[in-house]
């Protein structure tokens, strides 16, 4: 149901980002236009999306990650920047106290 709205609020979502990244207006043109190219080639598919995150939200990762042993790497976004996975929540999994 909120497909429509997603869509429509989702280029004010990620222009922060492109901003960040991108240091011209052109390079910004460039990324945005490929980047549309790429969503239009493979549109998203509501029901799918709702069952996965109803799927991944059932599922407690934490015994998991506690039996992670080998060095890891653990890349997060910037604070202010990454509204999908908070920059704040990835930095609990480095402090291993992601339980809390």
């Amino acid at each position: 149901m909120s497909a429509p709205r997603f869509v429509l609020t989702s280029p004010l979502r990620i222009w922060p980002e492109i901003r960040a990244a991108y240091d011209t207006w052109p390079e910004r043109l460039v990324f945005t236009v490929r980047h549309g190219m790429r969503v239009a080639a493979a549109p998203m598919i509501p029901p799918l999306m709702a069952a996965r995150v109803r799927l991944q939200q059932s599922i407690d990762f934490g015994p998991d990650c506690e039996r992670v042993t080998a060095p890891t790497l653990i890349v997060t976004g910037e604070d202010g920047l990454d509204f999908v996975v908070p920059a704040e929540i990835t930095r609990r999994f480095c402090a291993r106290d992601w339980l809390l």
